[in-house]
Protein backbone atom coordinates (compact mmCIF):
# COMPACT_ATOMS: atom_id res chain seq x y z
CA UNK A 1 0.00 0.00 0.00
CA UNK A 2 0.94 3.78 -0.85
CA UNK A 3 2.09 5.87 1.87
CA UNK A 4 -0.49 9.19 2.23
CA UNK A 5 1.33 12.34 1.19
CA UNK A 6 -0.23 15.02 3.34
CA UNK A 7 0.68 17.56 1.18
CA UNK A 8 -1.23 16.07 -1.61
CA UNK A 9 -4.35 15.62 0.11
CA UNK A 10 -4.15 19.55 1.19
CA UNK A 11 -3.43 20.53 -1.91
CA UNK A 12 -5.97 18.60 -3.62
CA UNK A 13 -8.35 20.03 -1.20
CA UNK A 14 -7.04 23.54 -1.52
CA UNK A 15 -7.68 23.09 -5.44
CA UNK A 16 -11.28 21.69 -4.82
CA UNK A 17 -12.51 24.64 -2.38
CA UNK A 18 -11.24 27.07 -5.13
CA UNK A 19 -12.98 25.68 -7.94
CA UNK A 20 -16.43 25.22 -5.33
CA UNK A 21 -15.75 28.87 -4.97
CA UNK A 22 -15.53 30.18 -8.60
CA UNK A 23 -18.61 27.93 -9.36
CA UNK A 24 -20.43 29.62 -6.93
CA UNK A 25 -19.74 33.13 -7.84
CA UNK A 26 -20.57 32.23 -11.35
CA UNK A 27 -23.90 30.49 -10.39
CA UNK A 28 -24.97 33.59 -8.71
CA UNK A 29 -24.10 35.55 -11.85
CA UNK A 30 -26.28 33.13 -14.08
CA UNK A 31 -29.15 33.00 -11.48
CA UNK A 32 -29.05 37.20 -11.46
CA UNK A 33 -28.68 37.39 -15.07
CA UNK A 34 -31.50 34.79 -15.55
CA UNK A 35 -34.04 36.41 -12.80
CA UNK A 36 -33.44 39.79 -14.69
CA UNK A 37 -33.98 37.68 -17.82
CA UNK A 38 -37.34 36.55 -16.69
CA UNK A 39 -38.19 40.11 -15.98
CA UNK A 40 -37.62 41.42 -18.82
CA UNK A 41 -34.28 43.44 -17.61
CA UNK A 42 -31.77 40.98 -19.14
CA UNK A 43 -31.62 39.66 -22.46
CA UNK A 44 -32.29 35.92 -22.97
CA UNK A 45 -32.97 33.38 -25.36
CA UNK A 46 -36.88 32.25 -25.37
CA UNK A 47 -35.11 28.39 -24.61
CA UNK A 48 -33.73 29.86 -21.22
CA UNK A 49 -36.46 28.04 -18.83
CA UNK A 50 -36.14 24.69 -20.67
CA UNK A 51 -32.44 24.70 -20.88
CA UNK A 52 -32.09 25.85 -17.26
CA UNK A 53 -33.89 22.22 -16.32
CA UNK A 54 -32.34 20.61 -19.01
CA UNK A 55 -28.81 20.94 -18.36
CA UNK A 56 -29.38 19.79 -14.37
CA UNK A 57 -30.26 15.90 -15.54
CA UNK A 58 -27.17 16.34 -17.63
CA UNK A 59 -24.69 17.45 -15.04
CA UNK A 60 -25.98 14.92 -12.74
CA UNK A 61 -25.10 12.40 -14.89
CA UNK A 62 -21.82 13.41 -15.92
CA UNK A 63 -20.89 14.05 -12.69
CA UNK A 64 -22.00 10.39 -10.74
CA UNK A 65 -20.34 9.29 -14.42
CA UNK A 66 -17.04 10.69 -13.19
CA UNK A 67 -16.83 10.22 -9.92
CA UNK A 68 -17.95 6.45 -9.99
CA UNK A 69 -14.92 6.03 -12.36
CA UNK A 70 -12.85 8.05 -10.23
CA UNK A 71 -13.22 5.59 -7.71
CA UNK A 72 -13.58 2.70 -9.01
CA UNK A 73 -9.79 3.71 -9.70
CA UNK A 74 -8.88 4.03 -6.49
CA UNK A 75 -8.45 8.22 -5.85
CA UNK A 76 -8.23 9.89 -3.39
CA UNK A 77 -11.50 11.50 -1.94
CA UNK A 78 -10.13 14.88 -2.97
CA UNK A 79 -9.88 13.69 -6.54
CA UNK A 80 -13.23 12.00 -6.83
CA UNK A 81 -14.98 15.29 -5.58
CA UNK A 82 -13.22 17.00 -8.05
CA UNK A 83 -14.01 14.92 -10.98
CA UNK A 84 -17.70 15.48 -9.99
CA UNK A 85 -17.35 18.94 -10.12
CA UNK A 86 -16.26 19.01 -13.84
CA UNK A 87 -19.68 18.69 -15.37
CA UNK A 88 -21.43 21.80 -12.69
CA UNK A 89 -18.09 23.92 -13.67
CA UNK A 90 -18.07 23.43 -17.31
CA UNK A 91 -21.96 24.47 -17.23
CA UNK A 92 -21.57 27.68 -14.36
CA UNK A 93 -18.74 29.20 -16.69
CA UNK A 94 -20.82 28.59 -20.06
CA UNK A 95 -23.91 29.86 -18.86
CA UNK A 96 -22.19 32.71 -17.04
CA UNK A 97 -20.19 33.84 -20.40
CA UNK A 98 -22.85 32.81 -22.15
CA UNK A 99 -24.93 35.21 -20.56
CA UNK A 100 -23.32 38.10 -20.24
CA UNK A 101 -22.64 38.14 -23.34
CA UNK A 102 -26.35 39.20 -24.21
CA UNK A 103 -26.20 42.03 -22.13
CA UNK A 104 -29.13 44.30 -20.78
CA UNK A 105 -32.12 44.15 -23.14
CA UNK A 106 -32.70 46.69 -25.49
CA UNK A 107 -36.13 48.17 -26.03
Amino acid sequence: MKPVNHWDYLAGLVSLNVTVAIMAAEAVSVMSMRLMGFAGVWSIPPTEAWQMVDEKGRAMTRAHGNAAEAMLRGKAPTDIASAAMVPFRSATRFNSRRLASRGLKKH
